[in-house]
């Protein structure tokens, strides 16, 4: 991790909260998690668990969420252009909003918001601020146009994405990722190359490579207009043309420093979350996996009059406890509709480990059809998943589940697991990854059973 040390202690993380929000809603856009009601929970889902990634292991002692306005800002004013192309907002993600607001105030974080002003105006405004009274800043974004923004104690957070891990961009990554000596040649680099997310036009027949070689022979855009006589051909031409076009796109492109938003750092201190909000969102959202990461007893957060979870493996007393199966509380669920499948893979893709059964119509898995899936992952707790009669249809239903089953970072845990892999690839799934199998394991831990191996 970068970090500064004269700032030890002060690290301060803003969150451009549309960019993450976005992020999050189409990392699940082809299996979005819905609840048992049928509210897409997508980017509720990845927002939170970005956002608690970010407060457990990075820990930091100050920290908000930046929210672009809902109204026009100054660049609208300057340029009635500036992201008009953008297709409007999916009403999931709208519907989202509400919900990801009060996970927020849950949480106890400031949300920002600042009229005329764009997120990364605000979120520039504040780190320039905090900068100066001692801290160590992290904007988190996967927004490129924040590097004309980082210092000696300013870096980008980039969060984790299709299996990439964090990025966190300081000068050095930020010179080898754009071929630039400072980071406030970025805004040069944007204004020569305009931006097409943000509808500004730049200069026509300039991309990267040639922004880069511009501004290592000359610096800025201001030096490249100083030598035009220096330069041939189509570039000349298209350079010379477009002079005002590329000025003013490099304004479009300049993140304010001066938003009107104070940097008292009492305000922004992270503190204890707000137990009783954020039960209530967890539970009205189902988020069981990240309720029992925050709350660790998740027990409490959905019980019903006819059903008590308890769990006797506590932190103190990890040994092993062998039970009869009389003796056992577990509760089963029959998930029997898409939105409740579309919320066990979002819950299944990010455990390390699950145990699973194919339930099938006959011995042998080549002769079989899959009746259902069976999966165990939490305490006293297991789901089963039937499937239709009809064979292409529940082979449909399998293909739903092929990415867990594909996925090689997650554990598979089944007794007789090679029945299990056959069953599956009848339906086009292959099993990848780690697997253990407990009738395996049962076999090399038996007292007889290695007598009679060694003699």
């Amino acid at each position: 991790m970068h970090s500064s040390s004269s700032n030890s202690g002060k690290k301060l993380f803003l969150l451009d909260a549309f960019a993450l929000i976005y992020r999050s809603y189409y990392a699940f856009i082809k299996n979005p998690r819905y609840t048992s009601t049928g509210i897409n929970s997508s980017a509720m889902l990845g927002f939170t668990n970005t956002l608690l990634n970010v407060l457990e292991k990075e820990k930091p002692s100050h920290i908000a969420v930046v929210f672009d306005p809902a109204g026009k800002t100054f660049r609208h004013e300057m340029f009635k252009e500036y992201k008009a192309h953008r297709p409007p907002m999916p009403d999931d993600l709208r519907n989202s909003l509400p919900y990801i607001k009060r996970i927020i105030k849950g949480f106890n974080i400031p949300e920002i918001e600042v009229e005329g002003y764009e997120a990364d105006d605000v979120i520039g405004t504040l780190a320039k601020k905090a900068e100066k009274q001692g801290f160590t800043v992290y904007m988190m974004t996967p927004d490129k146009d924040y590097a004309q923004l980082v210092s000696e104690n300013i870096f980008m957070y980039k969060p984790k994405r299709s299996g990439k891990e964090v990025e966190i961009w300081g000068l050095p990554e930020v010179q080898e990722k754009f071929g630039i000596e400072t980071a406030e040649q970025i805004i040069d680099y944007l204004g020569l190359m305009g931006d097409s997310a943000d509808n500004i036009p730049g200069c026509p027949g300039i991309g990267p490579k040639t922004a880069q070689k511009l501004l290592t022979a000359y610096k800025s855009i201001n030096g490249i207009y100083e030598n035009t006589d220096k330069l041939k051909g189509k570039q000349k031409e298209n350079i010379v043309n477009s002079k005002e076009q590329v000025r003013f796109s490099r304004v479009l492109a300049t993140i304010a420093l001066d938003a009107p938003i104070d940097f008292d750092e009492e305000n922004y201190k992270l503190i204890d979350f707000d137990e009783v909000k954020l039960r209530a969102i967890f539970k009205e959202l189902e988020f069981f996996t990240l309720a029992e990461r925050v709350f660790k007893n998740q027990g409490d957060l959905f019980p019903s009059e006819n059903e008590k979870f308890t769990d006797k493996d506590t932190e103190e007393n990890k040994e092993v406890i062998l039970r009869d199966l009389n003796d056992l509380t577990c509760n089963f669920f029959v998930l029997d509709n898409a939105a409740v499948r579309a919320d066990l893979r979002a819950d299944l893709c990010v455990q390390k480990s699950f145990s699973f059964r194919t339930i099938l119509s006959d011995v042998d898995p080549n002769q079989s059809q899959i009746l259902g899936l069976a999966f165990a992952y939490k305490n006293n707790r297991s789901f089963f998943v039937p499937f239709p009669q009809d064979a292409k249809e529940a082979k449909k239903v399998a293909q739903e589940f092929r990415f867990i089953f594909e996925d090689e970072k997650i554990v598979k845990i089944a007794h007789d697991i090679k029945r299990d892999i056959l069953a599956l690839r009848w339906c086009g799934v292959e099993l990848k990854g780690a697997i253990f199998d407990t009738m395996i394991a049962h076999y090399l831990i038996q007292p007889e059973l290695k007598h009679d191996l060694l003699f």
